[in-house]
C-alpha cells in the first residue's frame, strides 16, 4: 500500500509538470501546476495528518452581560487561528526552488484539502473581513500549508464564586475526520495574548488572568475523534466575587 502510494504521487507531479515543461515564471504558474490532478478529497497521506493548531489574540477579551442562558459570554474582536499540516501533493522545491512559499488566492482556498477545522460551543464565531474574509493560505516549498483566519468570537462562561473566577472555553474539532485520519495538537504550550494599542477598559470588573490549553480524545460510533480546548480563566479587579457586570 505504501508503495502504491508513493508510485500515485510520483506519477501526479510527473502528470502536472507535463502540463508545462517550461520552468515556472510566477506565482500562477506554480499554483496551475500544483492544482493539476489534485484530489481535493483524499487526505494527503494514508497515515493520519498530524494537524498543528496555534491561536493568538490582539485584542482585549471582555466580559458581556449574561447571555439567555443566564451565564455571561466573553467577546473577543480580534483572535487569529492558525491551522499547520504537511500535504506532500503540494511540494514544489524540485521544480521552482526560488520561492520559499506561496499564497494561494482565496478564490482558489478551496480547492485544496483542509482538515475542516470548527468551534463547537461558541456563541458567536464570525470570518472577519476587510473588505475579503480575512482567510490566508500559504504552501511553503515542501508541501506544509499553513492556513490561518481572523474572527470575532463570543463564549460561553461559567461564575465559580468559590474559586472566585470565571472560565470561558472555546473548543475545536475536526469534525469530518476521527484520529486514523487526522490528529490535533496544540503547535504552543501557551495561547499569546497580545492587545497592543487596544487601550484597557479600566472599567471591567473581570479580566484575564490566565489560558489553559487542553486536548482530549472521544470516542463515538464512527471512531475517536480529537478535541483541543483553550480555557480563558479570568479573575475580578474587585476583591469581592462581583457577578453582575
Amino acid at each position: 500500500m505504501s508503495g502504491f502510494c508513493h508510485l500515485f504521487l510520483l506519477t501526479v507531479t510527473i502528470s502536472a509538470l507535463m502540463v508545462n515543461c517550461q520552468k515556472p515564471s510566477s506565482e500562477n504558474d506554480i499554483i496551475r501546476i500544483l492544482l493539476t490532478n489534485y484530489n481535493d478529497p483524499y487526505t494527503p497521506d494514508v497515515k493520519p495528518v498530524n494537524v498543528g493548531i496555534e491561536t493568538f489574540i490582539l485584542s482585549n477579551p471582555v466580559l458581556l452581560n449574561r447571555g439567555t442562558s443566564g451565564e455571561p459570554m466573553l467577546e473577543i474582536d480580534n483572535m487569529w487561528i492558525i491551522q499547520r499540516w504537511r500535504d506532500r501533493r503540494l511540494n514544489f522545491e524540485t521544480f521552482y526552488p526560488e520561492r520559499n512559499n506561496i499564497r494561494l488566492p482565496h478564490e482558489h482556498i478551496s480547492k485544496v484539502w483542509t482538515p475542516q477545522i470548527s468551534s463547537i460551543n461558541d456563541k458567536k464565531f464570525e470570518i472577519r473581513r476587510s473588505p475579503t474574509p480575512n482567510i490566508y493560505l500559504f504552501i511553503f516549498e515542501n508541501g506544509t500549508v499553513n492556513l490561518s483566519f481572523r474572527a470575532a468570537v463570543q463564549l460561553p462562561c461559567r461564575t465559580d464564586c468559590q474559586e472566585n473566577e470565571i472560565r470561558c472555553r472555546l473548543t475545536f474539532e475536526s469534525g469530518n475526520y476521527n484520529i486514523e485520519q487526522v490528529r490535533l495538537n496544540w503547535a504552543n504550550d501557551q495561547l499569546f495574548v497580545d492587545a497592543g494599542g487596544d487601550q484597557y477598559d479600566q472599567t471591567q470588573k473581570w479580566s484575564v488572568n490566565r489560558t489553559v490549553l487542553s486536548k482530549e480524545t472521544n470516542e463515538f460510533s464512527l471512531g475517536k475523534y480529537d478535541y483541543l480546548e483553550a480555557t480563558f480563566v479570568l479573575k475580578p479587579n474587585l476583591k469581592r466575587c462581583e457577578i453582575e457586570l
